[in-house]
């Protein structure tokens, strides 16, 4: 699989998508020019969302590919999953991994 980070390209979507979510940062990315993966980070989880770019169905299988990497990014693992469910009405898939901003956790130890 190859995942392109398109954040840069597509600064004034994600600052947008930052503000209208909610989220401290919002990344979107490429994989294999099939899917969008966005990326959404709140304080203490962070949530994905992948769709196809085309009008075929998404399933489980692209989510177990990913999840073979290991990590997409060095603060996205996917081996701290806390819930993976599948959109079938908008053909999106999403999941729920665990995270906490390190920013966050270090003014928690002060």
């Amino acid at each position: 699989m190859i995942i392109k980070d398109l954040s840069t390209l597509e600064s004034d979507f994600c600052r947008q998508a930052t503000v209208n979510t909610g989220s401290v940062r919002v990344r979107s990315m490429d994989i294999d020019m099939e899917y969008s993966l966005f990326v959404y980070y709140f304080k203490d989880y962070i949530h994905l969302s992948l769709s196809r770019y085309d009008d075929k169905d998404i399933n489980e299988e692209v989510w177990e590919q990913l999840q073979d990497m290991g990590m997409i990014y060095p603060d996205v693992g996917l081996t701290d999953v806390e819930d993976m469910w599948i959109n079938k009405e908008k053909q999106q898939l999403h999941a729920k991994l665990n995270y906490e901003d390190s920013k966050t956790k270090h003014n928690h130890d002060d």
